[in-house]
Protein backbone atom coordinates (compact mmCIF):
# COMPACT_ATOMS: atom_id res chain seq x y z
CA UNK A 1 0.00 0.00 0.00
CA UNK A 2 1.48 3.58 -0.84
CA UNK A 3 2.13 5.82 1.97
CA UNK A 4 2.25 9.73 1.98
CA UNK A 5 6.28 10.75 2.85
CA UNK A 6 6.85 13.74 4.59
CA UNK A 7 10.24 16.01 4.22
CA UNK A 8 11.57 18.29 6.67
CA UNK A 9 14.15 20.65 5.42
CA UNK A 10 16.66 19.39 8.53
CA UNK A 11 15.89 15.85 8.76
CA UNK A 12 18.62 15.26 6.23
CA UNK A 13 22.08 16.34 6.44
CA UNK A 14 23.89 17.49 3.20
CA UNK A 15 26.42 14.95 1.81
CA UNK A 16 29.62 16.39 0.36
CA UNK A 17 30.85 14.25 -2.59
CA UNK A 18 35.04 14.08 -3.21
CA UNK A 19 36.52 16.04 -5.71
CA UNK A 20 36.79 14.12 -9.16
CA UNK A 21 40.50 12.98 -8.89
CA UNK A 22 42.81 15.65 -10.63
CA UNK A 23 40.23 18.09 -9.90
CA UNK A 24 40.97 21.52 -8.07
CA UNK A 25 37.44 22.23 -7.44
CA UNK A 26 35.04 21.14 -4.79
CA UNK A 27 32.47 19.08 -5.83
CA UNK A 28 28.94 19.75 -5.18
CA UNK A 29 26.84 18.48 -1.83
CA UNK A 30 23.38 16.57 -2.28
CA UNK A 31 20.57 15.94 0.25
CA UNK A 32 18.15 13.07 -0.71
CA UNK A 33 14.19 14.22 0.06
CA UNK A 34 12.82 11.15 -1.42
CA UNK A 35 15.46 8.30 -1.87
CA UNK A 36 12.81 6.76 -4.24
CA UNK A 37 12.62 2.73 -5.17
CA UNK A 38 11.25 0.70 -8.58
CA UNK A 39 7.95 2.44 -7.47
CA UNK A 40 8.60 5.28 -6.15
CA UNK A 41 10.14 8.94 -7.56
CA UNK A 42 13.09 10.10 -6.34
CA UNK A 43 14.01 13.90 -5.36
CA UNK A 44 17.13 15.27 -4.18
CA UNK A 45 18.76 19.18 -3.53
CA UNK A 46 21.98 19.73 -4.61
CA UNK A 47 24.21 22.70 -4.41
CA UNK A 48 27.31 23.63 -6.09
CA UNK A 49 29.86 26.25 -5.37
CA UNK A 50 30.42 29.39 -7.53
CA UNK A 51 31.51 28.33 -11.19
CA UNK A 52 31.59 24.64 -10.68
CA UNK A 53 31.92 22.98 -13.93
CA UNK A 54 29.81 19.07 -13.89
CA UNK A 55 31.66 16.90 -16.40
CA UNK A 56 29.68 15.68 -19.36
CA UNK A 57 28.01 12.82 -18.25
CA UNK A 58 24.52 11.28 -18.30
CA UNK A 59 22.34 9.16 -16.05
CA UNK A 60 19.46 6.32 -16.68
CA UNK A 61 16.58 7.74 -15.90
CA UNK A 62 14.96 11.23 -16.92
CA UNK A 63 15.12 13.94 -14.63
CA UNK A 64 13.61 17.38 -14.06
CA UNK A 65 16.17 20.01 -12.80
CA UNK A 66 14.38 23.46 -10.80
CA UNK A 67 16.83 26.22 -10.02
CA UNK A 68 16.24 27.19 -6.38
CA UNK A 69 18.84 29.42 -5.95
CA UNK A 70 21.84 31.15 -8.15
CA UNK A 71 22.11 30.73 -11.47
CA UNK A 72 22.83 27.37 -13.98
CA UNK A 73 24.37 27.88 -17.46
CA UNK A 74 23.00 24.76 -19.34
CA UNK A 75 24.26 25.02 -22.95
CA UNK A 76 23.29 28.34 -24.37
CA UNK A 77 20.70 28.71 -21.36
CA UNK A 78 20.70 30.54 -18.49
CA UNK A 79 18.57 29.30 -15.97
CA UNK A 80 17.41 31.14 -12.70
CA UNK A 81 15.25 30.47 -9.47
CA UNK A 82 11.93 29.34 -10.60
CA UNK A 83 13.86 27.96 -14.14
CA UNK A 84 13.42 24.20 -14.81
CA UNK A 85 14.51 21.65 -17.20
CA UNK A 86 13.84 17.91 -18.50
CA UNK A 87 16.90 15.84 -19.42
CA UNK A 88 16.16 12.84 -20.44
CA UNK A 89 17.61 9.36 -19.77
CA UNK A 90 20.75 8.52 -21.45
CA UNK A 91 21.35 11.77 -23.00
CA UNK A 92 24.56 13.19 -22.64
CA UNK A 93 24.82 17.12 -20.74
CA UNK A 94 26.49 18.99 -18.46
CA UNK A 95 26.36 22.70 -16.51
CA UNK A 96 28.26 25.29 -14.59
CA UNK A 97 27.12 27.35 -11.89
CA UNK A 98 26.51 30.85 -11.64
CA UNK A 99 29.02 33.58 -10.34
CA UNK A 100 27.43 32.78 -6.67
CA UNK A 101 26.90 29.11 -6.83
CA UNK A 102 23.06 27.19 -8.13
CA UNK A 103 20.88 25.30 -5.88
CA UNK A 104 18.80 22.94 -7.71
CA UNK A 105 16.21 20.34 -6.93
CA UNK A 106 16.33 17.20 -9.16
CA UNK A 107 13.33 14.94 -9.81
CA UNK A 108 13.25 11.24 -11.08
CA UNK A 109 10.36 9.13 -11.90
CA UNK A 110 12.22 6.40 -9.41
CA UNK A 111 15.77 5.83 -7.80
CA UNK A 112 18.22 6.45 -9.56
CA UNK A 113 21.89 6.15 -8.61
CA UNK A 114 23.80 5.98 -12.25
CA UNK A 115 26.42 8.84 -13.40
CA UNK A 116 28.41 8.04 -16.70
CA UNK A 117 30.62 10.25 -18.06
CA UNK A 118 31.06 10.65 -21.73
CA UNK A 119 33.70 8.19 -22.12
CA UNK A 120 31.87 5.33 -20.33
CA UNK A 121 28.47 6.04 -21.66
CA UNK A 122 30.52 5.36 -25.11
CA UNK A 123 31.63 2.04 -23.68
CA UNK A 124 28.16 1.14 -22.58
CA UNK A 125 26.72 2.02 -26.17
CA UNK A 126 29.04 -0.86 -27.55
CA UNK A 127 28.24 -3.19 -25.53
CA UNK A 128 25.47 -6.20 -25.59
CA UNK A 129 22.96 -6.63 -23.18
CA UNK A 130 24.20 -8.76 -20.12
CA UNK A 131 27.62 -7.12 -20.84
CA UNK A 132 26.55 -3.90 -20.42
CA UNK A 133 24.56 -4.75 -17.02
CA UNK A 134 27.32 -6.03 -15.22
CA UNK A 135 29.73 -2.66 -16.51
CA UNK A 136 27.01 -0.55 -15.34
CA UNK A 137 27.00 -2.36 -12.23
CA UNK A 138 31.17 -2.03 -11.91
CA UNK A 139 30.86 1.82 -12.68
CA UNK A 140 27.88 2.79 -10.28
CA UNK A 141 30.10 0.63 -7.56
CA UNK A 142 33.15 2.48 -8.56
CA UNK A 143 31.49 6.18 -8.62
CA UNK A 144 29.93 5.42 -4.96
CA UNK A 145 33.02 4.54 -3.37
CA UNK A 146 34.86 7.59 -5.35
CA UNK A 147 32.15 10.14 -4.16
CA UNK A 148 32.51 8.80 -0.54
CA UNK A 149 29.05 7.38 -0.66
CA UNK A 150 30.04 3.60 -0.69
Amino acid sequence: MAKIQVFKKDSTPWKMAKPSPGSDQDSAASRERHPGSEDESQLFDVKAGANFQAEVHTHEEDEIIYIVAGQMIFGQHVLNPGDSVYIPGMVLYSFKAGAEGVQFVNFRPRKDISYFRKDEFAELQKMEPGARAEYRDKLIRARREQVGWG
